[in-house]
C-alpha cells in the first residue's frame, strides 16, 4: 500500500493507493476507473485502486465522461496510470505531462516570471514574500513556495528568456555586454578603474546567460568564449595596476543601467 497527499478544496487530504493483489487479498470490490462514480474503488490501467472522487457527463452532440479519482483523472477514452503520475506529480491533470510543463503555460506562471525580472531589473533584491503573493495569494508560505519554484528548470528557462526579451528591448545584447567588457579592458590600460562596468557587464553577462562553462552543449550563446577570454583579460591587467586613480563616475553606470 502507498499513501499520496492531495490538496482539494484548499484541504490536504491522505489517500491510500493499492495494487490489485493486495486489494484482491483484502476482499476489496473495485471497477474498471472508466466505469467508476464517485465513492468506487477504481483499478487503473497500470494495476493500481484508489478512490473515485467525482464522474462528470460532458453533453455536446455525444456524452463525454470525465472521470477523477484520487491518483488522478481523465476523460473515458483515454488511459489513467497510477506510477506514471506519480512520478510525474500530475494527480490533477487529464494528461501525464509533468507539472511544471503545465504550470510554465498557466498565466499565474507568467505573472511570477514578469514579477521577477521587474523586481531583479529595478531594484536587483528579491521580495520572495511578495513575489509568492503575485502567484498565488492563498499560499500559507509564500516566501518559501516562490524560492522552491524558482529552482524549477522551466521556471529558470522562462525567467531567463523574459531578461532577454527586457534587455534586448532596451537595447542590451551579447555583443552590446562584450563591448562593456572591451571598454573596461581600455580603461585599465588607460591606468583608470574599471570596477563600476565591470560589474555592469558581469550583471549583464548573467542575465544573458553568457558564462561559458554554466552553458549546455546545445545553449545558443554556447560559443561566446570570446566573453571569458576578454574577463580574463580584464582581471590579469587590472587587479595589480589601479591602485591609484579615480574610480569611474556612478553617472557612467546608471547611463549604461538605462541603455543609454
Amino acid at each position: 500500500m502507498q499513501t499520496i497527499e492531495r490538496k482539494l478544496k484548499g484541504k490536504l487530504e491522505v489517500f491510500s493507493i493499492y495494487t490489485q493483489e493486495e486489494a484482491d487479498r483484502r476482499g476489496f470490490k473495485y471497477v474498471y476507473w472508466k466505469d467508476a462514480h464517485a465513492g468506487d474503488l477504481a483499478l487503473s490501467d497500470d494495476g493500481y485502486i484508489g478512490v473515485c472522487l467525482e464522474r462528470h457527463e460532458y453533453n455536446r452532440n455525444k456524452v463525454k465522461p470525465l472521470i477523477k479519482t484520487c491518483y488522478g483523472r481523465a476523460w473515458r477514452n483515454g488511459t489513467l496510470s497510477f506510477i506514471e503520475r506519480r512520478d510525474n506529480g500530475a494527480f490533477s491533470a487529464s494528461t501525464c505531462k509533468k507539472w511544471d510543463e503545465l504550470e510554465v503555460k498557466t498565466e499565474r506562471a507568467k505573472r511570477f516570471v514578469r514579477a521577477y525580472v521587474e523586481m531583479f531589473m529595478r531594484y536587483k533584491k528579491i521580495d520572495w514574500k511578495r513575489l509568492g503573493e503575485i502567484y498565488r495569494p492563498d499560499l500559507t508560505k509564500p516566501a518559501k513556495y516562490a524560492k522552491k519554484l524558482f529552482r524549477n528548470q522551466r521556471m529558470t528557462d522562462m525567467i531567463k528568456q523574459e531578461l532577454k526579451r527586457v534587455l534586448d528591448a532596451r537595447g542590451i545584447n551579447e555583443e552590446a555586454v562584450i563591448d562593456l567588457f572591451n571598454d573596461a579592458v581600455a580603461i585599465a590600460r588607460e591606468n583608470k578603474q574599471p570596477a563600476p562596468i565591470i560589474r555592469v557587464a558581469e550583471n549583464y553577462s548573467d542575465m544573458l546567460g553568457m558564462k561559458g562553462p554554466t552553458l549546455s552543449p546545445n545553449d545558443p550563446l554556447a560559443g561566446l568564449s570570446v566573453v571569458d577570454g576578454v574577463y580574463d583579460e580584464l582581471e590579469s591587467e587590472s587587479q595589480h595596476k589601479l591602485t591609484n586613480g579615480k574610480p569611474v563616475e556612478a553617472k557612467i553606470v546608471e547611463e549604461i543601467t538605462d541603455g543609454g
